[in-house]
């Protein structure tokens, strides 16, 4: 039987494998709570273990265990020269080309196709309307699948972090129709969110005060007025109260719903004085 070991030796053992004792010393092969300096988090490893070089925090193991993994896929990609052979175009390409996938073993290795090749077999094998289907099936049946799902989706994104600029430069350049297309069909299906984020653009290039607008936030602003704030006809267009000419902000509390003929009678106009009778809310010099 192992002899009983004395608190300061004890602690001496925790503080090697970066642990700090909490609870109370009882035998060598009782746990013990102790704290991992790295990640604070509680473990209950037993003083034989620790001795043994078997005990420790579990959490910070596993996690360099990941990256050490991640370092030894690195460095096998470095050994082969970089190039890998896409056996669907089959042509070689550098292994920048190719994206990451998870094998059976666990073990974190790179795509056996190019992404192009990748991405032209998800087109061909995804049917648009049977997804909407089964996704509208699996929201009402089944919604944690759908919450799975995202998660799965974000750490996986998270993962790899966003694709470097110079290849979503390439893609924009070879996909330029495609590009273009969607510009204008978004334009049209989302007028007033376009308009502005063009004249966001614009007060970036004057040096003004720009704040991120979502399209909800937008459409919550909007709501707050029953109709054109000058005149409280329709609501046609969205007007900078102070505009941008005179140095206004884009940002929501400058923004205001207006009809078309007051917005184009205010203009650039700044500043703005109280209202008369045909202009019920503010008057236009």
């Amino acid at each position: 039987m192992p002899k009983k070991l004395t608190v300061n030796e004890v602690d001496f053992s925790l503080s090697a494998v970066g642990l700090e004792r909490v609870g109370l010393y009882v035998d060598a092969r009782t746990p013990l709570l102790s704290i991992c300096l790295t990640c604070n988090r509680f473990v209950n490893p037993t003083v034989c273990h620790i001795r043994g070089n078997r005990g420790g925090c579990g959490y910070c193991s596993r996690s360099a265990q990941h990256f050490a993994q991640r370092r030894d896929v690195a460095a096998k990609k470095l050994a082969a020269g970089n190039q890998k052979f896409c056996r669907s175009c089959q042509t070689t390409f550098s292994l920048d080309r190719f994206g990451e996938r998870i094998a059976g073993s666990g073990n974190i290795v790179s795509a056996s196709y190019c992404r192009e090749c990748n991405a032209k077999k998800a087109r061909e094998y995804y049917d648009p309307i049977q997804a909407q289907k089964k996704y509208q099936k699996d929201k009402l049946e089944n919604p944690e699948k759908i919450i799975r799902a995202r998660e799965s989706s974000a750490q996986s994104r998270l993962r790899k972090g966003p694709p470097p600029p110079e290849r979503i430069r390439e893609w924009r350049a070879n996909n330029r129709d495609y590009v273009l297309a969607y510009a204008s069909r978004y334009k049209k299906e989302h007028r007033q969110f376009a308009t502005m984020l063009e004249r966001a653009r614009q007060a970036k290039k004057r040096n003004l005060t720009v704040v991120k607008i979502t399209q909800k936030q937008l459409n919550d602003r909007m709501s707050m007025f029953p109709g054109c704030w000058m005149c409280g006809g329709a609501k046609e267009n969205i007007d900078h109260v102070k505009p941008l000419s005179k140095g206004g902000a884009h940002m929501l509390c400058n923004l205001r719903p207006a009809c078309q003929k007051c917005n184009l009678r205010k203009s650039d106009k700044w500043p703005l004085v109280l209202a008369t009778k045909s202009y019920p809310l503010l008057k236009l010099s």
